[in-house]
């Protein structure tokens, strides 16, 4: 297991890097049967990241919290529940309403495909 922590946002350079770990683990270590998983540890999100991991199997996303003298550590869907409970209800609502339009528009879009 390689573990790359970043102190903030990480970048898909960080993807790079921990690839590069990881294949020094493979051949140093685990040898040619050996499984090598990594994981990112970010303070936020980077969009470049998510593209990065995309076709990358073994490598996985998670952010770094500090609430008063406690570090932890939560997956992305908690972090994003995190920033939706942040919003005031005002923001919630706009959030909403964009996902409405959002899923009405991708309905409209896959009714013409099919037609």
């Amino acid at each position: 297991m390689v573990i790359e922590l970043k102190r903030e946002q990480s970048s898909d350079e960080t993807v790079g890097q921990i690839l590069r770990y990881m294949g020094w683990v493979k051949t140093k270590l685990a040898g040619e049967n050996g499984k090598v998983e990594g994981i990112i540890i970010s303070r936020s999100e980077d969009e470049n990241v998510k593209y990065a991991l995309v076709y990358t199997t073994n490598i996985s996303l998670r952010f770094w919290r500090v609430q008063g003298n406690r570090f932890t550590i939560v997956s992305p869907d908690e972090a994003l529940l995190e920033s939706i409970n942040k919003l005031t209800p005002e923001e919630k609502n706009r959030l909403i309403e964009e996902l409405k339009k959002g899923i009405e528009h991708e309905g409209k879009s896959i009714k013409s495909q099919s037609n």
